[in-house]
């Protein structure tokens, strides 16, 4: 598995930071099992890891729940995270999430000063990490952070997989 920064060549990441991303990104999978209904929101889930004081933030998508097109996980995520540590920045921590950020919770992060960002599957249409995007951001910006993509991908793209068909099925049956 890599590891990639803006300002390095990607790296190969430790046997022990594998198996903490995976296991991490389980937890993420878990908030959202489970999830078929087309009354709840997309099946993303979010939680925040600070190296001194451990997990300090959870959430999902609650944007159709709250009617608010800005709720997605990432986004309720960090707002849960400095609340619980008193700041408005969040330097140190990682942020995993099982799929991959848009530009809206990607430049969040990025105000947010998150150090390392972990997704599980990729955002074919809207993901700014893995399609390369993200080098023109971060070329103007001083804060810059690593990531790591594809952890536990299989798992949150057969959940968002599921998601959608039962979401098709029973639009097609009304």
């Amino acid at each position: 598995m890599l590891h990639y920064c803006c300002k390095q060549l990607p790296s190969l990441l430790s046997d022990e930071q594998i198996e903490q991303d995976h296991n991490a990104m389980r937890d993420c999978l878990a908030l959202v099992s489970g999830v078929h209904s087309d009354d709840q929101d997309v099946p993303i889930a979010a939680k925040i890891w600070h190296p001194n004081l451990g997990w300090v933030a959870q959430a999902v998508n609650t944007s159709r729940l709250v009617h608010d097109a800005t709720a997605h996980a990432e986004i309720n995520v960090i707002r849960q995270a400095c609340v619980s540590m008193q700041n408005y920045r969040l330097p140190g921590c990682t942020l995993y999430v099982t799929l991959e950020p848009c530009i809206m919770c990607f430049s969040a992060m990025m105000e947010a000063r998150i150090s390392r960002i972990v997704f599980a599957a990729s955002d074919r249409k809207l993901g700014v990490l893995s399609k390369g995007m993200y080098r023109s951001l971060h070329a103007f910006s001083n804060h810059h952070f690593s990531w790591t993509g594809g952890v536990c991908a299989d798992d949150a793209s057969a959940g968002l997989v599921r998601f959608f068909r039962a979401v098709c099925r029973s639009r097609s049956s009304i």
